[in-house]
Order: C-alpha cells, then structure tokens, then sequence
C-alpha cells in the first residue's frame, strides 16, 4: 500500500512540476510579446580605441587619431541630411537620417564599402534596437502617438509585425571630451571634430540642405 501512495506521490509531483513548467513557458512567451526594448544611441560621436565616428552635416565621417590628432578622415555617406542616433554592429553603422520633422529614413552604411543601405522610410522618427542577428524598430506614424512596430534581418529583409516595442534613449557621445562643432560661414555650415587636443575639420553642406 505504501509503495502505491509513494508512486502516486512522486506521479503528482511531476504532474505540478510539469503544469508549472508550462505555466511559465506561457508567461515568458506573452512577456516577450509585449516587452519593450532599451537602448541607447549617439547623435555626434562613437569612439573606439584610435577610431571615431562622427555625424556631421556633411554626412557620417570616420577619422583616424593618433595621439588625440586626427591622422585620417573618410567621409562613409556623402548624401546625407542631418544623421543621428548612430549604433555601430559588426562592419556597419546604424544610423537615422533626415530629422526634418517630416520624413525620416532608417539606414545603415558598411564602413568598409561606404556603401548605404536603406532599411525603413515613411515616418517621422524611429527608434531602434539591434538585438542578435535581428533589428527591432518602432515608425512614428507622423503624429506621435501611432507606431508602427517591426522586426527584421540585420540586411532589412524578412521584415514582419511584431509587438515588441523599442525605446531609444539618446548621447550625444559615448566618450566625454569628443563632439561635433557646426559652425556657419556663408551659404554653408562646416562639421568639426572636437577632441581633448584640438579641433579638426570634417566637411561642409550648403545652409539650404542642413
């Protein structure tokens, strides 16, 4: 008899272990279906080790220092109005360009190719988050109260709804005593580079543009 009651004891035991299994399946899967994403993104300047990258006027510049001083500079995307919100991953920069107000285009350019790729347009303003091998993006539908809300490939194919939300929370630098300087000389505004050692120059957009 008291072997049955050990039996049916342990049955229960996993019965309740694997009701609570499940339970929980559910609640991390309608958790993940409703959560919002975090991150942060840089509206000047991204700095790693000797490298910096930086959103001018005159579009994203990558710039080589040695000893605080500029050795190198490349311009990555030479048409671009106003690009911000910079996330670097992998080869590529993330960025959003044209903060108008009107019609903003999610992007992202190959720092070794400078080749520009388009990943999302027709909103007023994106937040995004680069999560594994997926990006997560959130469109201001032009009223600031409706969003649409997006999952895709790093490449922006196999784009899909999803119900996760993305929140992005802006720097302006990820490294203190680095940022862009405009500054307007006539029918332009010239980008610098502000470093703890100096100032250099990056490039230049007509006023009418910017």
């Amino acid at each position: 008899m008291e072997k049955y009651l050990k039996k049916g004891s342990m049955l229960l035991v996993i019965i309740l272990l694997v009701m609570a299994f499940g339970a929980l399946v559910q609640y991390q899967e309608a958790y993940a279906k409703s959560k919002t994403i975090e991150r942060v993104a840089y509206n000047e300047v991204m700095k790693y080790k000797n490298t910096v990258y930086c959103a001018s006027p005159a579009g994203i510049y990558k710039v080589k220092l040695r000893n605080g001083k500029m050795k190198k500079k490349t311009c990555l995307t030479k048409e671009a109005y106003e690009p911000y919100a910079m996330r670097k991953k992998g080869k590529c920069i993330y960025y959003i360009d044209g903060s108008n107000g009107t019609q903003c285009t999610f992007a992202r350019v190959g720092i070794k190719t400078h080749k520009v790729k388009y990943l999302a347009d027709g909103a007023s303003d994106f937040a995004y988050a680069i999560k594994g091998k997926k990006i997560y993006y959130s469109a201001d539908d032009y009223d600031g109260v409706t969003y649409k809300h997006r999952v895709m490939k790093l490449n922006g194919k196999n784009k899909k709804k999803t119900s996760v939300k993305v929140k992005l929370k802006y720097k302006e630098s990820n490294v203190k005593g680095y940022a862009v300087i405009n500054k307007y000389k006539g029918s332009y505004v010239v980008g610098y580079l502000k470093t703890p050692k100096g100032k250099f120059k990056l490039g230049k957009a007509p006023v009418d543009e910017y």
